[in-house]
């Protein structure tokens, strides 16, 4: 899959990965902790494997996190996760580690992960596999 450059939002926010549990990523920035859902990432059968995973590639690590339309919904914040300019739920879903999850209101980058998670299960990979 191509990837395409990426800018930020003024709403985005820079900060360093304090815990993954699930896919909820802990976001210590400024001094506060956010807690973080991934959008468009639907964990599956093989939660522990993504979990471990996600651990694994952000624990400690410095990270931005952009917002779409909707930032916050029912108490829980959604975001896109970029670690090293590289668009994190992008990555999960094209190498096969999530399901795509169809959102209602953040839509702005479903055409990409769409795109992500049809390559991985053409190539048969992780859950596709």
């Amino acid at each position: 899959v191509e990837k395409d450059a990426y800018t930020y939002t003024k709403q985005a926010i820079k900060g360093t990965v304090k815990e993954v549990n699930g896919i909820t990523v802990t976001l210590v920035s400024n001094g506060e902790e956010h807690e973080i859902n991934l959008i468009g990432i639907e964990s599956t059968k093989n939660t522990e494997v993504l979990t471990k995973r996600m651990a694994t590639d952000l624990t400690g690590k410095n990270v931005v996190v952009d917002f779409d339309t909707v930032k916050s919904e029912k108490g829980k914040t959604y975001g896109y996760l970029y670690i090293d300019n590289d668009f994190y739920n992008e990555t999960l879903l094209e190498n096969g580690l999530a399901n795509l999850r169809a959102e209602r209101n953040n839509i702005n980058k479903l055409d990409v992960l769409a795109k992500a998670q049809i390559s991985a299960r053409n190539q048969g990979l992780g859950i596709w596999s």
